[in-house]
């Protein structure tokens, strides 16, 4: 997930700016601090903001006692101060701190209603603010403050340290710190300490712009691919349609915590350790979300999108939810809740499906099993946290009818197809990390995956951009969208399995850049000849459209009267057309050139000799084109416009002689005329017959597509039908594991245990016993499922049917001494049956041997 929040301009410049190193700590917090300043020199270029849980009536000295344990200047922070380097700001008490502009602004903690969290709120405020200059260290002290903000800074590209827990006081802090998993480095205070001075002399930390510039330490393209190989091969996910510079920042900061400055070097790191893949894979993946992320996004899903998915649904209609990039399941979750939320405002009973998937496996393991810390479940409010979770063992699970709703599975949006029939696509910060190719080829798979009336949310931060016609705006503040009818665009799958993003690794390095600068010098040459020694012509389709002019051509062609017209018979000049027209049937016939010589060519009342010369030009997967080729015969230009010769009439010597020659004019017009009347009709006919085929096989080839495109949805259907099997396969499978342990976990505890108990339900059914029951109860592994009350049990209480019976009813445990045949004593305990719901579904019996204390003499 990515930081919403857009960093102000500071006051100073990057160069000059100081590295803001934000300190928290509680009990025990002060002594490891003392121990990380000592080893700060007096000139360290660290600004330190150090943020203590105080009491709020306790004046504070920590300033003073701070400045004479340390060579660096502490004062107490007051509002508006300006941060420089060399200088300790402890908070004052009952206040929260927080960095702005480049400035401490404090506000009273007065009024706020829940936990004093100034840890957490300070590095929230330094993470927007600063960003990769942003250090956040975590120390000793009790409860899980400093966690959240943690994991902001480190999503902002800053820098994360907590202390040991074995060298802490408190160690809760520390602990709550590295279970986000966001936490760099683990030291003691005085290694920390030296860290933070060595970080401060990395390029990347200390924002150097002449080292920052360095080649050495700015990647190439080719170190990226070099890279994406390696992601891939140790990942399986190819990140070359991810953006450059979110994925250059994570690729330096890396190389600031290993303290290298050269893109090679880096690149031979990530040769010889294997693991060091795994850490960037998991920085570029950064997981960084919580419950109810932008709240008022969550209202507006509630107001303008549930109303109309819920309008008119079919009790049995499954509503349909897909949540990609949910990283470790708080968004799908809170969906869940607010969707639960929903249906009991509006007393609504619909299956609801929630498909949330990520390209980390590790981040959906971590959604499946629902478990949080403290510190994660913080943003709820005490009414969610009460209805949805439950307390285990100090940490936090969804309840069962929430983790019911969201099946988990490892989904790549690059080459996975998507889900199908979803009401609702929420994918909220996601494309901000993807180039415009792959955000296009996404949002095509969202407007696919949609029901015709579903709803598209994104992040704040993205838009549906280019592909607007695709979805019609709902709330534009909160980027809600729903889907546009009529607007599908073909899916394409698995283009980031083709290789592209490899291109240097399989096909080699680029030409040099002397090479592209020579091959454009030669091209414009071969242009510049072209259009001075080559015969001007130009190139037509299969429909005998022109499709480009080369050289001039107005001597030989000329636009037609009225509408635009590129037919190339249209606009063929008068002497040339039937020889055109003869020459272009022939090549399309033979496939070969046809030559046409010595032609006559009127123009502005001049004459021109031309030969004509057509040649068919045939490409793979292309319709056939032809190249018409005008050479001019004309000597000069003097013989080109020279006027056409008059043609002088024959003086005729005799009366009869100029009769006789007009009758055989008018014979040989006749004849023409005939033969062009016969041969108009015949192209009518060829015409109308090829019309009719025409439209023949246009209506064949509409029907074709039709089928191909019903084919084409079908696969898709079927793609997206088998995703959502597998991952529905993936989640069973998951469960099923799990329940398996749990039985093992169960079956082997009451092996274990030498107490009789036996369980039963609501209709006293017996559901399990432990191997110390068969004795006392007569049991044998087939009375599973038999009434308790058809035994005959060795402990003589004949109460026992109606005291389990007043247990179930009155949810209240009861205790009795009583005894067996024999005449052993036992205390007999029953308490209610109570499931992970929280419903009464049966009772526990339990026998406890009490027979050696009630025999023992009382002293």
């Amino acid at each position: 997930m990515a930081n919403d929040s857009t960093p102000a301009a500071d006051s100073q410049t990057p160069d000059t700016a100081p590295i803001i190193v934000g300190v928290g700590a509680s009990t025990g917090g002060f002594d490891a601090f003392q121990r990380l300043i000592e080893q700060f020199p007096a000139g360290s270029p660290l600004a330190i903001a150090f943020v203590l849980h105080l009491l709020p009536s306790h004046e504070s000295m920590l300033a003073e006692l701070l400045s004479r344990a340390s060579p660096m200047n502490a004062v107490d922070a007051y509002d508006g101060q300006s941060l420089e380097a060399g200088c300790i700001y402890v908070i004052p008490p009952d206040v929260y701190m927080e960095y702005r502009d480049g400035k401490i602004k404090l506000f009273p903690r007065a009024g706020e209603l829940g936990a004093f969290l100034p840890i957490d709120r300070f590095f929230m405020s330094l993470a927007r603010e600063a960003g990769e200059r942003a250090i956040g260290v975590v120390l000793s002290g009790m409860g899980s403050d400093g966690a959240i903000g943690l994991r902001q800074i480190k999503e902002a590209g800053g820098v994360t340290f907590c202390q040991s827990p074995e060298s802490a006081e408190q160690d809760e802090m520390p602990r709550a710190a590295m279970a986000t998993g966001d936490a760099d480095f683990v030291l003691s205070p005085a290694d920390i300490g030296k860290t933070l001075l060595d970080l401060a002399q990395h390029p990347y930390v200390a924002k150097a712009p002449d080292k920052l510039e360095s080649a050495k330490l700015r990647p190439s393209e080719e170190d990226f691919y070099q890279i994406f190989a390696m992601l891939r091969t140790s990942s399986g996910v190819d990140f070359s349609h991810y953006k450059r510079p979110t994925l250059q920042r994570r690729l330096l900061r890396r190389m600031a915590l290993h303290k290298i400055t050269n893109v090679a070097e880096y690149i031979r790191l990530l040769e010889s350790r294997p693991q060091e893949a795994n850490e960037l894979y998991r920085d570029i993946l950064i997981n960084v979300t919580f419950f109810f992320r932008e709240p008022l996004s969550f209202t507006a899903l509630t107001e303008k999108a549930f109303p109309r998915l819920f309008d008119q649904r079919k009790p049995e209609e499954p509503l349909r939810i897909w949540a990609p990039g949910c990283s470790t399941g708080e968004e799908p979750y809170s969906l869940a809740i607010s969707l639960a939320e929903f249906m009991a405002r509006q007393s609504l009973e619909v299956p609801v499906q929630i498909f949330a998937t990520d390209v980390s496996e590790n981040a959906i393991e971590t959604a499946r099993a629902g478990l949080y810390s403290d510190a994660a479940v913080r943003p709820l409010s005490p009414e969610r946290l009460r209805r949805f979770f439950t307390p285990v063992d100090g940490k936090y699970r969804i309840n069962k009818k929430i983790r019911e709703m969201c099946v988990f599975a490892r989904h790549d949006l690059a080459r996975d197809p998507p889900f199908s029939r979803c009401d609702l696509v929420v994918c909220r910060n996601v494309l901000i990390y993807l180039d415009q190719m792959l955000q296009k080829r996404l949002l095509t798979a969202f407007h696919y995956a949609l029901k015709p009336n579903g709803f598209l949310m994104l992040g704040s931060a993205e838009t549906v951009g280019m592909q607007g016609d695709m979805f019609a705006i709902v709330d534009k503040k909160h980027r809600l969208y729903s889907k546009r009818a009529g607007a599908a665009r073909p899916l394409d799958y698995g283009f980031a399995d083709s290789g592209e993003g490899l291109r240097p690794a399989l096909l080699g390095p680029k030409p040099p850049r002397e090479h592209v600068i020579h091959r454009t010098v030669q091209q414009e040459v071969n242009q510049l000849i072209l259009s001075k020694y080559a015969p001007p012509g130009v190139l037509v389709n299969d429909k005998l459209e022109i499709v480009q002019f080369r050289g001039q051509t107005g001597y030989f062609l000329e636009p037609p009267p009225g509408e635009v017209n590129l037919h190339v018979l249209k606009m063929v000049r008068a002497g040339l057309l039937h020889d055109l027209r003869d020459a272009l049937d022939e090549a399309r016939k033979s496939h070969a050139a046809v030559r046409k010589e010595d032609l006559h060519v009127a123009f502005n009342g001049h004459g021109r000799e031309v030969n004509l010369e057509v040649i068919p030009i045939l490409a793979p997967d292309e319709a056939i084109h032809f190249l018409i080729l005008f050479e001019d015969l004309s000597a000069d230009a003097e013989h080109r416009l020279a006027p056409l010769p008059r043609r002088q009439p024959k003086k005729p010597d005799a009366p009869g002689e100029e009769e006789t020659e007009t009758e055989q004019l008018r014979r040989e017009l006749e004849t023409t005329r005939k033969y062009l009347q016969a041969a108009i009709q015949d192209l009518e006919v060829n015409n109308e017959e090829l019309q009719s085929a025409n439209e023949e096989v246009i209506s064949s080839n509409e029907e074709l597509q039709s089928t191909n495109e019903e084919l084409d949805t079908a696969k898709e259907e079927l793609q997206s039908t088998n995703e959502e099997l597998n991952t529905l396969n993936a989640e069973l499978h998951s469960r099923n594991e799990e329940l398996s342990r749990v039985n093992s976990d169960l079956v082997n505890l009451l092996s274990s245990v030498q107490i009789a108990v036996v369980m039963v339900d609501r209709a006293l059914c017996i559901r399990r016993f432990t191997p110390a029951a068969e004795k006392l109860f007569n049991l044998i592994p087939t009375d599973v499922g038999r009434p308790i009350q058809h035994l005959k049990p060795n402990i003589v209480y004949p109460e026992l049917e109606r005291r389990l019976h007043q247990v179930i009813d009155e949810v209240q445990p009861l205790e009795e001494e009583i005894q067996d045949a024999q005449g052993s004593w036992f205390l007999l305990r029953i308490r209610p049956y109570c499931s992970v719901d929280n419903r009464i579904e049966g009772a526990v019996v339990a026998l406890l041997d009490i027979d050696a204390i009630k025999r023992r003499p009382s002293s």
